[in-house]
This record gives C-alpha cells, sequence and structure tokens, in this order.
C-alpha cells in the first residue's frame, strides 16, 4: 500500500510503498534520509489522521495505518506534530533544508549550498584572511616589545646586513582549514549497491566471508549480516545465487557524509539447509530496496536498509 511520508516543516514529501507487515522504524529510517532529514536527533512518526505517535516497534497493520495515509516526521525536539506549510508563503531565505539532488522536492536557495561546501575563491579568501590578521597580529606585538629603528628590516633581509632590528615572524603552518569532501554521485552508489550484491554471494555460502561484510557495511547493516551469516552457519545453511542486478532506479539523494538510494533489486537464488532446498525461500525475488549509505574514513559503506514493497 501507498503511505505519504511528509517533513513537519512542511518542505519535502515522499510517497512510498509499503507492506502492511513491515516495521515502521525501518521505514522512517529510510524516508528520513530521503527526505534530507540528519540522523540525530531521531524523528518520531505522526499518523496525520489522528495526530497519534507511532512506535517504530509496530508494523504498519500493528499501527493502524491505511492506504494513503499521511505519516509526519517530527524531531523528538518538540512535543507535538508540527502544522502544515503553506510553501508558497515562504520565503527561500528562510528555509534552511540539507543540500539535495533533483531527484526529491526539497525547496532550498542555492546559497545554502555554501553551508557544505566551499567554492575555490572562498577557501583562498578564508586562508589569506587567516594569514593576514595573523601577521598584523605579530606586527603589532613585535612594536609593543620593543622600540623599532626607522630602517626596519623585514623577513626577507639576509644575514649578509648585519641589521639587529626586529622583523616579524611568519607562522610556519596555515591554521587547518576543513574543506568538505565530496558527495557520492549517484552512479557510485549503484556501483556500491552491486559491491553489496557481490558480496553476498560470498558472505552467504563457505567459507562465510566476514572480510568483505567489513568493505561494504557498517552499522546496522552489518549487525543484520552478520546474524544472517551466524544462522547461516548454526543451520548448516547457505544460499546459492542464480543471478542478481539493479532493475530500476527510484530517489537519490546525498549529502557530505550520507546518501539514500531507492532501486528495484532481482535475485534469482537458493536456500539449502542440510542439503535440501527450501522453497519458501527460494526462487525469484523483486524487491524495492532503499539503501542508507554513510562515509566512514574515507570509504562509502552501506549503513542500513529497508524494503518499501
Amino acid at each position: 500500500m501507498k503511505v505519504v511520508f511528509r517533513r513537519s516543516d512542511g518542505l519535502a514529501e515522499k510517497i512510498i510503498d509499503v507492506s502492511p507487515s513491515s516495521k515502521l522504524g525501518e521505514s522512517r529510517k529510510a524516508a528520513q534520509m530521503l527526505l534530507g532529514l540528519p540522523e540525530d536527533p531521531t524523528y518520531r512518526l505522526v499518523l496525520g489522521r489522528t495526530d497519534q505517535e507511532l512506535e517504530d516497534r509496530l508494523n504498519f497493520k500493528e499501527a493502524g495505518v491505511r492506504a494513503n495515509d499521511e505519516l509526519i516526521l517530527a524531531s523528538t525536539k518538540h512535543n507535538t506534530a508540527s502544522k502544515k506549510v503553506n510553501l508558497k508563503a515562504v520565503s527561500p531565505e528562510k528555509i534552511s533544508a540539507p543540500v539535495a539532488k533533483n531527484h526529491i522536492s526539497v525547496s532550498r536557495s542555492r546559497n545554502q549550498e555554501s553551508l557544505f561546501k566551499l567554492s575555490g575563491w572562498q577557501k583562498a579568501s578564508l586562508a589569506g584572511g587567516i594569514f593576514g590578521t595573523l601577521v598584523v597580529f605579530g606586527m603589532f606585538l613585535t612594536n609593543n616589545s620593543e622600540p623599532v629603528s626607522s630602517n626596519v628590516n623585514t623577513a626577507l633581509d639576509t644575514p649578509e646586513n648585519g641589521s639587529q632590528s626586529s622583523s616579524v615572524d611568519q607562522p610556519n603552518d596555515l591554521p587547518d582549514i576543513q574543506v568538505a569532501p565530496e558527495t557520492i554521485a549517484q552512479d557510485e552508489a549503484l556501483k556500491l549497491v552491486n559491491s553489496w550484491l557481490n558480496a553476498k554471494t560470498k558472505m552467504n555460502a563457505p567459507p562465510y566471508d566476514r572480510q568483505i561484510l567489513n568493505q561494504v557495511a557498517t552499522g546496522e547493516q552489518y549487525s543484520k549480516a552478520a546474524g544472517t551469516i551466524d544462522w547461516l552457519i548454526e543451520n548448516n545453511a547457505y544460499y546459492s545465487y542464480n543471478s542478481q542486478r539493479i532493475e530500476s532506479v527510484g530517489e537519490f539523494y546525498s549529502t557530505e557524509d550520507k546518501a539514500a538510494i531507492q532501486v528495484t533489486v532481482v535475485e534469482d537464488l537458493i536456500l539449502y539447509i542440510n542439503g535440501r532446498v527450501n522453497s519458501n525461500r527460494s526462487g525469484l525475488k523483486r524487491t524495492e530496496v532503499i539503501y542508507n549509505l554513510q562515509l566512514i574514513d574515507g570509504s562509502w559503506k552501506i549503513a542500513s536498509s529497508a524494503v518499501v514493497n
């Protein structure tokens, strides 16, 4: 069934096709990323029809969510659900939202991109301003510590001049200027998802390679995959994949260190338990998944995922 996820500030909404048996928490995390909301603070789901707060542990059926219901993502910092906002009445200068790709309708002004990245001339101006301030400050200290002769020597004077006049000490190093890392492109995000699919063929069958898991996953995604490996080993089971592919690509969103991409994955797989095929968990599977990506120590990894249908 289709459900509308909406930011409490009214700046963006996303229609997601969910399964009634899927957990609210998984879909909330996925929608939170797609709508450009940060992971911290945690957001809560409020059913727009009843203004009732819903618990992550419930599935959509247990929570009484119906088709076409509106679920509002409200910050836990506030105790009441935010009212709808007339987007036409909000000036772009007052809107503060994370940088998003064109694939998602988040209203923002072009000037907000400067919150995340500095252009080349801005970096140079910032470095030059800091450098100049340090030089002036050094001259001030020098001039107040001892008299300076009318024939002032600069830092360019050579020892042969024999001048004893004070010179301005230039700083050895400029202060560190933190430059925001590049956001991940959609093509790179798809490559990471494909790497994840390929890794499953090595993780979910002997020798149950956990090293490759560490290369592509982190956080919740790592924990879930590690749990699957443990279950397979304990039950003398393994998966065999005949084929895997990304059939289609949906929404894509990215910031400096986080991203989300929605894809339809098709897998033809077989689950063997004690050498016998488990027909309930085998066959051609077509799944729509939202993958949440995160930049960890310079490498992009899958942090979590949620099935949306």
